[in-house]
């Protein structure tokens, strides 16, 4: 387990690159961190893990946004919305993923 600061001491050299503190540590791993689960940040994370991560975080929460938003009075059809969740989610997870495995060359992160 990494130490507060370790923690610290990573986030503030990655913001000094030019980083947003919340990219570098989203509030995510921020509570997971203060629950004691040494769980890396994204930019420190592997491709495939980006992917699930991301992925599944979508895929949970796009359908109930279309239904807030675009089916509120509509009924529900489950069948295309969780196909539609899935692909949204792997689509979203692969772009998410190249975007931070690039940023992460580009910055020379460290390994977790």
């Amino acid at each position: 387990m990494r130490t507060e600061n370790e923690i610290k001491a990573y986030i503030e050299k990655l913001h000094q690159q030019g980083v947003g503190r919340y990219t570098v540590a989203p509030p995510l791993n921020r509570l997971l961190w203060k629950m004691g689960l040494n769980m890396p940040p994204p930019l420190s994370r592997g491709f495939w893990l980006n992917v699930l991560i991301m992925g599944t975080f979508i895929s949970i929460f796009y359908p109930v946004v279309v239904w807030m938003f675009k089916n509120l009075f509509t009924p529900w059809d489950s069948s295309f919305t969780v196909l539609e969740a899935v692909f949204i989610g792997v689509l979203s997870g692969l772009i998410f993923a190249s975007w931070v495995k690039w940023k992460s060359k580009k910055l020379d992160v460290p390994e977790w």
